[in-house]
């Protein structure tokens, strides 16, 4: 009869097997490029490079604390103000 539904259901090639060892695949292969990319992230020595800007930003930091105590020093900011320079 035309028209009418088999029982038989037409399946979509993205069901098949093949298609799902594939999509496993490339999320495997995906997640090796994710941890190549990362590998630095994890090791327990810092990089020469993140220290040397670690202590740059410490001494700006403290440079401009120093700025904040002397102008509380000479009356310029309260220390409402102090706390919110500060941080």
């Amino acid at each position: 009869m035309p028209g009418t539904k088999s029982n038989q259901a037409r399946t979509h090639p993205l069901d098949g097997r093949n298609a799902r060892i594939a999509a496993i695949g490339v999320c495997l292969a995906m997640l090796a490029l994710l941890g190549f990319i990362h590998r630095d992230d994890w090791s327990s020595a810092p990089d020469a490079g993140v220290a040397v800007a670690n202590d740059a930003f410490s001494r700006c930091l403290a440079e401009r604390h120093g700025a904040v105590d002397q102008m509380v020093a000479d009356g310029v900011v309260g220390s409402d103000m102090e706390t919110l320079l500060k941080t």
